[in-house]
């Protein structure tokens, strides 16, 4: 995971009211000059190429006017990653947002989050944000131990990090596993999820079925999916 600042007037009042919230960020390709899109998401004819992609506020600071982005770092590294590896103080880039993932409920009695690499800063942001003695459970999946982050909450948090050991992401069951064989405390809950699409609606159907959690208190996002070439290899795309 890298962590990249990003520093715009615009921050100081950017309306971020909610943990998570998401940023869209464009990047030109090297050479070229920024162009930011017009009304209705459309570029100037004949404008370059531009490199848009959806990203999580990890932190907001409106006095500074910064908001703080986490990128995950993939081994095959697209666009993103070589972006977030090669950034420096002074580059440019374009924004647009923010939208909103998640909406506090001050009448859940628990939380349960779940989240592989793409998702961990939105569950870390949501968790900080959680009020004191609120019960939460967050399956984080990550490539290793190494990858585990410390979480400051005055919420009741159990954090389990789930790691894959070597796996490519978006290869193993870790996340649906852990939760078909979670047991849900009780009271009224809610689910909040953001991955791997096809990991995601795992998640979806194990806290869907049977397990007393209404429709509407599921919120599981699918960030990113895998895609198989004919010679059976994988592919990600953010």
């Amino acid at each position: 995971m890298a962590r990249i600042t990003l520093a715009a007037p615009a921050f100081a009042d950017f309306g971020v009211t909610e943990p998570g919230e998401i940023i869209t960020l464009g990047r030109a390709a090297p050479g070229e000059e920024l162009v930011l899109p017009q009304r209705g998401w459309r570029f100037p004819a004949g404008s370059p190429e531009q490199h848009w992609r959806n990203y999580t506020v990890r932190r907001h600071d409106p006095a500074r006017a910064e908001v703080d982005v986490d990128f995950a770092l993939h081994d095959d590294p697209g666009q993103a990653t070589r972006w977030a590896t090669d950034a420096a103080p002074g580059d440019r880039a374009g924004f647009a947002g923010p939208r909103t993932h998640w909406k506090r409920d001050p009448d859940a009695d628990w939380s349960l989050l779940a989240a592989d690499d793409t998702g961990v800063p939105a569950a870390l942001a949501i968790l900080e944000s959680l009020p004191a003695g609120h019960r939460a459970i967050a399956l984080l999946e990550v490539a290793d131990g190494r990858e585990e982050q410390p979480v400051e909450t005055p919420a009741e948090v159990d954090v389990r990090w789930l790691s894959r050991d070597g796996c490519p992401p978006g290869t193993t069951t870790l996340l649906a596993d852990a939760v078909r064989e979670l047991e849900l405390p009780p009271g009224r809950g809610r689910v909040w999820g953001a991955g791997e699409s096809r990991a995601m609606r795992r998640v979806r159907d194990h806290v869907r079925r049977g397990r007393g959690v209404a429709k509407e208190a599921v919120s599981v996002l699918g960030y990113w999916a895998v895609s198989r070439s004919s010679n059976g290899t994988s592919s990600e795309s953010a």
